[in-house]
């Protein structure tokens, strides 16, 4: 009972956009490769490797995340997060 909590760190490995009405509009994604730690963007039948700053936008629809202590070695390095 007077153990501290464990303090748990989670990292954003997807997102997943919606442009558009709740009526219609368009899905895009972003997501980490677990192969080599670059960003990607997929849009209908194109993938494209994207900068690191370009995941967060206002369209974010999901967001997706694995506790750190859980992710492959690869998502490990700092100058990816």
């Amino acid at each position: 009972a007077d153990k501290e909590p464990e303090q748990l760190i989670y990292d954003c490995v997807g997102v997943s956009n919606h442009m558009g009405s709740l009526g219609g509009g368009h899905y895009t994604a972003c997501g980490r490769s677990s192969q080599d730690g670059q960003w990607y963007k997929f849009n209908d039948s194109h993938t494209s490797r994207m900068d690191a700053s370009g995941v967060s936008s206002g369209d974010a629809y999901l967001i997706f995340y694995v506790r750190r202590d859980l992710v492959p070695a690869v998502f490990d390095d700092p100058k990816d997060n």
